[in-house]
Formats: structure tokens, sequence, C-alpha cells
């Protein structure tokens, strides 16, 4: 036993084994402002969005804490363009389901008139930051779908 003043000795520690600490699924969707259903053909001159869902499962869920960042991408087949349309962040909720739902709007007028009839993918990329903004452990990519870009048609 010690004696006042001296230090504690060197105790075991118990760590309960995780079998499943975290998984995810990440989805997402293009839409027309106003359409009823998902859509592969943007007007250029019309605003559209990417519904996105992120769902998060697991033992650790209720020990994250920081955000999220939603990125939302374009790739186009051949001379096209590749970039970053936008971020959203999105404050990581410990005491939540682990469901994330996030609109990605895009404004009318982003996508060039040149990129019109050319086939692009768009990717939606998740990646987390603790609380000191420092990356996380969280990355996700989902790409997909392709979709064409049309210029509005005047009658």
């Amino acid at each position: 036993m010690p004696h006042v003043g001296e230090p504690f000795s060197e105790c075991e520690v118990e760590i309960t084994p995780y079998v499943c600490q975290l998984t995810g699924k990440l989805s997402a969707e293009v839409w027309e402002v106003g359409g009823d259903h998902p859509t592969g053909i943007i007007r250029i001159d019309q605003d559209w969005y990417v519904k996105v869902n992120f769902e998060l499962e697991g033992l650790l869920l209720h020990h994250l804490c920081g955000r999220l960042c939603f990125a939302l991408h374009i790739e186009c087949m051949g001379a096209g363009p590749e970039l970053t349309l936008l971020t959203k962040y999105v404050e990581l909720d410990p005491c939540g389901d682990g469901k994330y739902q996030v609109e990605l709007p895009v404004d009318a007028g982003v996508i060039d008139a040149a990129e019109c009839g050319q086939v692009c993918c768009l990717v939606v990329t998740v990646t987390s930051f603790d609380p000191c903004d420092n990356p996380g452990h969280i990355a996700a990519y989902c790409e997909g779908p392709c979709i064409m870009f049309a210029a509005a048609t005047h009658s």
C-alpha cells in the first residue's frame, strides 16, 4: 500500500473491444428547383441542386464531434471542366441518429454554355473536421450520376 506522498502504482486498464466501430452510407440525386423527380439534364439558365443523404452507424457514433464538409464536384468527359462547385459545412450531432440530409444548391449560370451537350459526372465528397478544425477520420466519396447540361430553348 502506498504511503502518503508516494505516487500511485501502475494499474491495469480495460478497453472494451468494438466489433463494428463506425460505418456509413452516402447517396446523392440531382434535382431541378421545383422538379418533382431526379433529372439527368440540367438547363444552365435554371437553378438546380443535389440532395445528399449521409448516414453513420456504429458504437462510435455518439462520440463524434466537430463538423462535416459536404462538397460537390463536377468532372466532364473530354476537355470539359473539373471543378468544385460548392462546399457546405454541417455540425456533427453526437446525440443524433447519425443521419444527415443536405441540399447543395447550384445557381443558374455557374455552368458555361460551352459545356452544353457534354456528359459530366457529379461527385459528392464528405470529410470530417474535429472541433479544432483538424482533418478528422471520416472520408466518403460518391460518384454519379452522369448528367448533361443544356442551353435554354427559345420559342
